[in-house]
């Protein structure tokens, strides 16, 4: 018998992490090569376990406090680690263990102790990070305090993976980690999900984010559409406003009362949670539009790119690896995570997006090209049977 725990620590736990890498990696690694798959997660309240396609979902342990305030905290760590250990130990029947992140205590100290008591168990550290935090891992496994004890303590962890090419690159130079560390992008769910009709594309340009956060950095995506003629184009902003970083809704009523001609030509349309929904909008744009900051990956920009979307982004997350480099979409100059020139991107994003609508780009056949891409590469049925998978699961 071959059974698997998946640890997650983010707190609040949602629904929607389970449509997202966390709830859809334990759902493939199951269906593929584990008798059982336990996803453990940080609960807000009591509850039973529940199963959802055919994984069991269960609290780890409760938490009252916000993760985004703890997460780093050494006493939260602690906390995380004393529970994971003491469930290790009274399910003697585990044989893997996948967890996220990369902390000093709840993963990397958590990994060596499991390996003291358990040396049969193998262990994966799915690290889902970007450049700034790939170089963060390099900076606590060689300059910062207890690097030594860290290198160490990594020993202990059989794989680690990242999402995308540029921060594996970093950590393939990292000594501690460069025979352990594995490229695995997010996959889409099963392509069975989706329809293949052929694409019926709108003059509709979209994005899709937690809109009003420094990180998605909306403002700009709307300077720059403040810059353009669209024409007989709309542009749709899908996703939840976030009031807790700055008064983002009463920067989008000001917007509006600066550009009375976007009243007709631009919407928000707020979170949808109806998947159905979201593809649907996805299947009608040609454009989507991605001015983050820095991101993970992304999974909005692939989600985009499986549905013909023409991919206009800076330069994180996955944004060069789903667009071949640039080969099928346009990724800002100037735009990489955390080295970011906003007025050349501005610029730029300004004028090809301008030429695509004036007819003076010619976006149509890049539209299948990009679709079929990534559906040769990035849906979960491929990602989950990389040689790292079949490795890790014997």
């Amino acid at each position: 018998m071959k059974n698997l725990v998946v640890f997650f620590a983010n707190y609040p736990f949602y629904k929607f992490h389970l449509e997202k890498d966390v709830g859809l990696f334990s759902i493939y690694l199951k269906n593929e090569y584990f008798d059982s798959v336990t996803l453990l997660k940080v609960g807000e309240k009591k509850e039973n376990e529940y199963s959802y396609k055919n994984i069991y979902v269960r609290n780890l342990f409760v938490s009252k406090e916000p993760y985004t305030k703890n997460k780093n905290s050494l006493l939260y760590q602690l906390k995380e680690f004393i529970f994971a250990i003491h469930y290790v130990k009274t399910h003697k029947d585990i044989t893997h263990i996948m967890f996220f992140h990369f902390n000093f205590i709840s993963n990397l100290y958590f990994a060596y102790r499991i390996k003291k008591l358990f040396p049969h168990i193998k262990i994966y550290d799915k690290l889902d990070t970007s450049d700034q935090g790939a170089q963060n891992i390099i900076n606590q496994l060689t300059t910062s305090k207890f690097s030594r004890l860290k290198r160490f303590f990594v020993k202990s962890i059989d794989y680690f993976s990242v999402e995308s090419s540029s921060p594996y690159q970093l950590l393939q130079n990292s000594l501690a980690l460069q025979d352990k560390i594995f490229l695995i992008p997010n996959g889409i769910d099963n392509i069975s999900n989706f329809d293949s009709t052929p694409l019926n594309k709108e003059n509709i340009i979209i994005t899709v984010g937690r809109l009003g956060t420094f990180q998605k950095n909306t403002e700009l995506l709307l300077s720059i559409i403040n810059e353009i003629d669209l024409k007989d184009w709309k542009v749709i902003l899908i996703g939840p406003i976030e009031n807790k970083e700055k008064d983002f809704e009463s920067y989008i009523k000001n917007y509006y009362k600066m550009n009375p001609h976007l009243n007709e030509k631009l919407q928000f349309i707020g979170n949808i949670s109806d998947k159905d929904v979201l593809i649907s909008f996805y299947k009608r744009a040609k454009i989507f539009l991605f001015t983050s900051r820095f991101e993970s990956y992304g999974i909005a920009l692939e989600e985009a790119a499986f549905f013909g979307d023409y991919i206009i982004s800076t330069e994180t997350g996955a944004a060069m690896d789903i667009t071949q480099n640039g080969k099928l979409g346009f990724i800002a100059p100037k735009s990489k995570e955390f080295n970011q020139n906003e007025s050349v991107m501005k610029i730029s994003m300004t004028n090809h997006l301008q030429n695509i609508i004036n007819g003076k780009i010619d976006i149509s056949d890049n539209l299948a090209k990009q679709s079929s891409f990534v559906k040769n590469n990035y849906i979960m049925d491929t990602v989950i049977r990389l040689p790292m998978f079949k490795e890790f699961s014997k």
